[in-house]
């Protein structure tokens, strides 16, 4: 067997490693770099001898340090009890039954009775169209720098001549069933003027008189509700209400019933009277 030969192949395998360089079967092989020690064979690896190198530095270990000594913790002081007041429970209340509610019904309602204005034209707005007059001295007025009408702007004036009678009436009404009447109610308002000093027979009457005078006798035919002389005269309006519910209802004047202002002067003419708001409202029970 030729060693050198596959010696020189497997050299040429070996320096394409080192080398990088293939070595191909047609370049001869003295291009290939073969070091010396290898050109006559591979010589026998000597067996690898230990050699001792320097022992490591001796390091000493860390210096033991103490732990610190142990502190025992403080005693332990309870605290103090507090004084806690003792609870006083108070009572349940005993619960009052509440009485049993009686219902009341409720009361009757009555009917309002049904009401009605008899005057017409108690303001004399209409001067004295509802009116009738007796004797001299009976008239209207206007509002004026004398007279300040409390409803509307006329009033009637009753102004008797000297030593005579003058009379305001109103329209007469036949007589009103009892039994249905409720009330009868007269209003108005009057003013008084004098210029005497002296007690006189200067004075005024309102009253509800028969409308058939001669069916009856003296002071049978009238109901008078106010009589005011001269020297009782409050000056300014005065408000008047009278009940008139017997004259009205009165079955003995067969002809009826109406109201009346009369009002007379002595000798000197010196007194005169001022009427406004005059009304009679009745109610009758349904």
């Amino acid at each position: 067997m030729h060693v050198r030969p596959l010696l020189a192949t497997c050299l040429a395998c070996a320096v394409a490693l080192v080398t990088g360089r293939v070595a191909f079967a047609d370049e001869p092989l003295a291009e290939v770099y073969i070091p010396f020690a290898l050109r006559d064979g591979f010589p026998e690896s000597p067996a690898p001898v230990a050699t001792a190198g320097p022992l490591p530095t001796y390091t000493p270990p860390p210096t033991y340090t103490p732990l610190p000594t142990y502190t025992a913790l403080p005693t332990y002081t309870a605290l103090p009890t507090e004084a806690r007041p003792t609870s006083t429970r108070t009572p349940t209340r005993t619960r009052t039954p509440t009485p049993t509610r009686t219902r009341t019904p409720a009361p009757t309602v009555k009917p309002s009775p049904a009401c009605s204005e008899l005057i017409e034209d108690g303001s004399f707005e209409g001067e004295l169209k509802a009116w009738t007059t007796l004797g001299k001295g009976v008239t209207v007025v206007r509002r004026d720098q004398f007279v300040s009408p409390p409803d509307g702007e006329w009033a009637a004036r009753i102004w008797p001549d000297d030593s005579k009678s003058a009379f305001l009436m109103h329209k007469a009404y036949a007589a009103l069933d009892p039994a249905r009447i409720e009330s009868a109610t007269l209003s108005y308002q009057i003013d008084g003027h004098t210029l005497e000093t002296l007690d006189s027979r200067d004075s005024i009457l309102v009253g509800i008189w028969s409308a058939d005078l001669d069916a009856c006798e003296g002071a049978a035919c009238t109901d008078t509700y106010e009589y005011v002389r001269n020297q009782d005269i409050e000056r300014g309006w005065k408000t008047r209400s009278f009940d008139i519910t017997k004259s009205v209802t009165k079955a003995s004047w067969t002809g009826g019933w109406q109201l009346i202002f009369g009002a007379s002067n002595d000798v000197s003419n010196s007194t005169w009277w001022y009427v406004d708001a005059v009304s009679i409202r009745v109610c009758t029970r349904p």
